[in-house]
């Protein structure tokens, strides 16, 4: 299958019973996101709990070491790849525990990151779909709080938000040419949009490929449009994610069979090529090769783990540097 039909491919992503996941990749990342991101060291003693009565085992500090001593455990075992999924499985209860025992603990991204950890522990060959399911409702959870509110709605979120939280000069000039309210609905309502489809679209499972791009896009135009200031972590946690749903038995595949090599003999002009229509086509033939080659080139970095994690490292610990230092 070549790489033109992997993106038009159409219907829903069904993997052999025996082919698995890059679930070991995405586990170690949501290591990094724990440790690295989130700077989570310990098991806190739960305050203002969602449950009511659990602050009572905080009187048991040796639970709380014990917890500790658990959560290292589990985040060196998931990252050296030992049983990682028996550890993944406890790091994400770990996660809930935390989040129960603590409103001030909350996030959607650190209750997105335990629910990623524990589908990982669940996940066996021919489950890719529960990572669909928890990827659909994270988007189509967003665009349900947004349509639902008013400032969403009237477009007065962006209006603050480009204003007063991230000054930015695109839509400012916007809003000279259009109106303020103008662009901020559009970009309110183009926002809801697309995190509903997102979410619909990865519930159908068609064109996996094409999604991954689209919502890498969506999450780094955010990045660049805000500076590298808002949402590095849930560009991180969809990278990761996004890498779940991809279809990697056929991307094994098309690796295998290395659709495209490029000639490495020069190009040498004969009589019967100095015509005009002669260098044309042969003109056309070889940018063609090139631009498969270079895309060929994009994809297995894309598609290599190792290239990838670092790629998404990279921009993420940037942005941290960047709000840290300036």
């Amino acid at each position: 299958m070549g790489v033109s039909q992997l993106l038009n491919s159409g219907g829903p992503l069904l993997l052999r019973s025996d082919f698995k996941v890059p679930v070991l990749f995405a586990a170690r990342m949501l290591v990094i996101y724990l440790v690295g991101i989130r700077r989570m060291k310990h098991i806190l003693p739960p305050f203002l709990p969602f449950i009511p009565g659990l602050e009572t085992i905080s009187q048991w500090p040796f639970l709380f070491y014990l917890l500790d001593a658990i959560y290292w455990v589990c985040l060196a075992m998931v990252f050296l790849g030992y049983r990682f999924q028996r550890f993944s499985l406890i790091l994400g209860l770990l996660v809930f525990f935390s989040i129960l025992g603590s409103k001030t603990q909350f996030s959607n991204s650190f209750l997105f990151s335990g629910s990623l950890l524990f589908l990982i522990g669940l996940y066996r060959p021919g489950m890719e779909w529960i990572f669909r399911i928890q990827i659909a409702l994270l988007y189509i959870g967003a665009g349900v709080n947004k349509l639902l509110d008013p400032d969403w709605q009237s477009g007065q979120y962006f209006i603050f938000f480009f204003s007063e939280v991230y000054p930015n000069s695109l839509f400012q000039m916007a809003s000279v040419i259009m109106g303020e309210f103008s662009v901020a609905k559009i970009l309110s309502w183009l926002t809801i949009i697309i995190e509903f489809t997102f979410g619909l679209w990865v519930l159908t499972g068609k064109k996996p490929i094409l999604l991954f791009f689209s919502i890498q896009g969506f999450h780094l135009t955010m990045l660049l449009l805000t500076s590298g200031e808002l949402s590095y972590i849930f560009y991180f946690l969809m990278a990761v994610s996004g890498y779940l749903i991809l279809p990697w038995q056929e991307i094994v595949d098309q690796k295998q069979q290395s659709a495209f090599v490029f000639p490495k003999k020069s190009w040498t002009l004969n009589h019967s090529q100095e015509k005009a229509h002669g260098v044309i086509k042969t003109w056309n033939i070889y940018m063609k090769m090139f631009f498969i080659s270079c895309f060929d080139r994009v994809r297995n970095f894309v598609f290599c783990p190792i290239s990838y994690g670092l790629f998404v490292i990279c921009v993420t610990f940037l942005c941290i540097y960047k709000k840290i230092v300036f």
